[in-house]
């Protein structure tokens, strides 16, 4: 008996884990605009701007880490050992490298995303480096 009620916990759980991941590419992001960012909101923030435009100009914040071409390659947020439903926030100068590595990460199963809906240098309170 102990092993069906055993055997029918496992069941359910595989397919509630099923139900959630099976279709996450139809899961939606929250844009953020930058005049109401808030970073203690997130666990993860990334500026995924080139090497060259994170040297012209960074926020500096020890929560904001630079990783360059995750729109191209999301699978380098492993490198992080990022809790797949973290909060995180992805950031350019535009939106729109944010909205292509917010779009690949949510097929590796990353469910509480989002960007930065314009441009990072526009973020009140924050220190930068020129």
């Amino acid at each position: 008996m102990n092993d069906l009620i055993t055997g029918a916990i496992i069941l359910a759980t595989a397919a509630t884990s099923y139900m959630m991941f099976k279709d996450n590419t139809n899961w939606s992001f929250s844009k953020v605009r930058p005049s109401s960012v808030r970073f203690v909101n997130y666990h993860y923030i990334f500026d995924i701007r080139s090497g060259d435009e994170y040297a012209e100009a960074h926020i500096i914040d020890p929560r904001v880490r630079h990783i360059e071409g995750l729109e191209q390659y999301p699978s380098r947020i492993v490198n992080f050992n990022i809790p797949i439903c973290s909060k995180v926030l992805l950031m350019c100068n535009t939106g729109n490298r944010a909205s292509i590595a917010a779009t690949g990460l949510k097929k590796l199963g990353y469910c509480s995303l989002s960007i930065l809906d314009g441009n990072i240098l526009n973020i009140p309170d924050t220190t930068y480096s020129f």
